[in-house]
């Protein structure tokens, strides 16, 4: 019976051998895991960080597009407000311009009538100082 039990106890053993090799291998591969999950668990740290930066980017950004669109409303607004009196201003302008032209057009007009009513007092006077040269001779 010892035999039965020697070999009942070798059996045991190398079954508890198995075991802990198993065991083993379960060990070495959990410390693997766990040294990934503490690499994952610093990356998602800095991934945090990261993320909580470019959340402030962000926000600034936010704010500055925010002033960027009042400033942009207020020029807008100014700019709307003044196309009006610039069209007016053009309008009115372009009225007066047209009424210089005609008064320019019109003194031209009248300094032509002049010119030859001069020209033709020039050769009366002429024609006078002729007959007076005559008459005083």
């Amino acid at each position: 019976m010892v035999d039965q039990n020697t070999k009942l106890l070798l059996e045991i053993r190398e079954i508890v051998n198995g075991h802990t090799k198993i065991l083993n291998e379960h060990t070495r591969i959990l410390d693997e895991h766990t040294r990934i999950l503490d690499e994952h668990s610093k990356m998602l740290g800095e991934h945090s960080k990261k993320l909580d930066e470019h959340s402030k980017i962000l926000g600034e950004h936010s704010d500055d597009i925010k002033s960027l669109k009042r400033t942009l409303f207020l020029i807008e607004d100014a700019v709307t407000n003044k196309i009006p009196a610039l069209f007016d201003a053009y309008s009115l302008n372009q009225d007066k311009h047209d009424e210089f032209n005609a008064r320019i057009t019109n003194v031209e007009n009248i300094s032509d009538q002049n010119s030859l009513k001069i020209s033709i007092l020039e050769d009366k006077a002429k024609e006078h100082s002729r007959k007076l040269a005559k008459l005083s001779s």
